[in-house]
């Protein structure tokens, strides 16, 4: 009789199962998995791990691992056949243009801890429909969903104070957006109609 225990991958290491024989003790280690930061090259350790390129940018999905803390710039830039994306709970900061001209790129969800949307980081994107923000955003960049033009709503969070120019530019789509009360600084040509608005204690909504 053959027994089996599975050691899972983790960000740098493979992961493979363990056959044992219950008769003569002898094992062995098969069916390996790459580990979990395979498709991509990165920096860093212990779970601190910044990505700043890819291995294969043809892929249609990615599932970027807990113990990821930083997307550097332009790092998924042009990949026109990515659809969908997972973002790890640990990350912290994604840079510049870091999804400029993912054209396939449809939906997307910010996870909480991440700061900022910045300049350029989604421009371009033309078929990303639906983004959703967690709390912990502070600031949206300048640019950053400029020429999104299928993006249909737009729901801040309360915790969002800055909003730069340009920064919903030419996203034609929108047919509602909430900037909450916290916003101190909105830089002008953000691309969205802004004329007509309903008013609530928590913020507008356009």
């Amino acid at each position: 009789m053959i027994y089996q225990s599975k050691v899972e991958p983790t960000c740098t290491d493979d992961g493979y199962t363990i056959y044992v024989c219950k008769d003569c003790g002898q094992q062995h280690k098969d069916d390996y998995v790459p580990p979990l930061l395979a498709d991509f090259v990165y920096t860093g350790t212990a779970n601190q791990y910044t990505i700043t390129g890819l291995i294969n940018s043809n892929k249609t999905e990615y599932i970027i691992p807990n113990g990821v803390i930083n997307i550097a710039d332009n790092v998924f830039a042009g990949c026109y056949n990515l659809n969908n994306i997972t973002l790890p709970s640990t990350l912290k900061a994604i840079g510049q243009s870091a999804f400029n001209t993912c054209t396939s790129l449809k939906s997307i969800n910010i996870p909480e801890g991440v700061q900022a949307i910045r300049s350029n980081t989604f421009a371009n994107c033309e078929f990303l429909e639906k983004i959703t923000f967690n709390e912990s955003l502070m600031q949206i960049d300048e640019k950053a969903f400029d020429q999104c033009k299928k993006l249909r709503e737009v729901v801040l969070p309360k915790t969002v104070t800055k909003i730069g120019p340009d920064a919903f530019r030419n996203c034609y789509s929108i047919s509602k957006l909430f900037i909450p009360k916290t916003v101190t600084s909105m830089g002008k040509y953000n691309g969205v109609n802004l004329t007509h608005f309903t008013k609530s204690e928590d913020g507008f909504t356009f």
